[in-house]
């Protein structure tokens, strides 16, 4: 790699480290080949993570366009961009990413969570049914327990989030025998 690559990646990497968006935008457009060589930077998250994180629906589609494989990095809390999205609530972003993320989606976190135990966990009751509705759509991952046994109506019960129990129990998404 020559020098001006390295500084390229350095700053492109550094504006992830800072949230600095424009400037990773302004790094990608001047050499997409950035998207590719720096699938994970110094936080173990991809470019894809960080906008996902953020909600900025154009740069996913930008960067899926670029590379659709990167909806399936796994960083290094076992999250993909998915994860982030739904933890974070952004429906926009998480409905780019479900063509490209169905099998990540049933990856478990480093903590043994499963991503409809962080949609609970971040009290996110619209991924959640996105998530049942159009990746998820066998009771038994739905029944799945994390690192602590708990499943996700466990944890909407210990956590108080009403409207995701009422949701849980009325579409009888929760196995109880």
């Amino acid at each position: 790699m020559d020098v001006t690559n390295r500084v390229n990646q350095d700053d492109l990497w550094d504006a992830v480290a800072k949230g600095k968006i424009d400037t990773l935008k302004q790094r990608w457009t001047q050499d997409v080949s950035l998207v590719y060589k720096c699938k994970l930077g110094c936080f173990d998250q991809s470019i894809l993570h960080l906008v996902a994180s953020h909600g900025y629906v154009e740069d996913v589609k930008n960067i899926l366009n670029h590379d659709p494989e990167l909806a399936e990095v796994i960083d290094s809390r076992q999250w993909s961009p998915l994860h982030v999205a739904a933890a974070k609530g952004h429906m926009a972003v998480l409905e780019e990413l479900l063509p490209h993320s169905h099998h990540v989606a049933r990856v478990k976190t480093n903590h043994g969570e499963t991503i409809l135990h962080l949609c609970i966990k971040h009290n996110r009751l619209d991924p959640l049914k996105q998530l049942l509705v159009d990746v998820i759509k066998d009771n038994e991952f739905a029944n799945r327990k994390d690192a602590e046994g708990n499943t996700i109506l466990h944890l909407a019960v210990m956590l108080g989030h009403e409207p995701i129990m009422d949701y849980l129990l009325m579409d009888k998404i929760i196995d109880f025998s």
